[in-house]
């Protein structure tokens, strides 16, 4: 009978903490931007770029760009310029990606315009969720490709 007991506190005590071996990844948003001609208008080497000015709000919060550093940060917060499998990209994050979201995102361009990202997330289990992503109401993928 003691064997079946610790077998059962054994076997529950492991179900309570398999969701602990799971590390679900923050959830960020990567954002690409071209010009009707199909160049990169956020490659700061570039006579085209426009990333003087470039705003994202998140819930009521305004975070400006922030060009790269050769430094890696500890915490990325905010929104950032990075070079993303060689395109310039505005790079915007960290949530927690173990959560549930559901968040509005509105990106500011330097001639005043704005996008608006939104984001749902549906956790249903540590290895499994559905993301949705829309830009100004229209689903789309990640990373978001924006014209210009």
């Amino acid at each position: 009978m003691h064997l079946i007991r610790i077998s059962l506190v054994v076997l529950f005590a492991f179900l309570l903490c398999t969701a602990c071996w799971f590390d679900v990844a923050p959830v960020e948003v990567f954002i690409q931007t071209r010009d009707q001609a199909g160049n990169d208008i956020l490659d700061p080497g570039s006579d085209l770029f426009i990333g003087d000015a470039i705003t994202m709000n998140y819930d009521g919060k305004d975070y400006p760009m922030v060009l790269p550093t050769k430094v890696y940060p500890a915490i990325i917060k905010g929104l950032e310029l990075v070079n993303y499998s060689g395109v310039w990209t505005l790079r915007f994050g960290e949530l927690d990606g173990a959560q549930n979201h559901d968040e509005t995102f509105t990106l500011t361009w330097p001639d005043g315009t704005k996008d608006v990202i939104s984001f749902k997330r549906i956790n249903i289990s540590p290895m499994t969720s559905f993301d949705t992503w829309r830009l100004n109401g229209k689903k789309t993928g990640m990373p978001i490709v924006i014209e210009k």
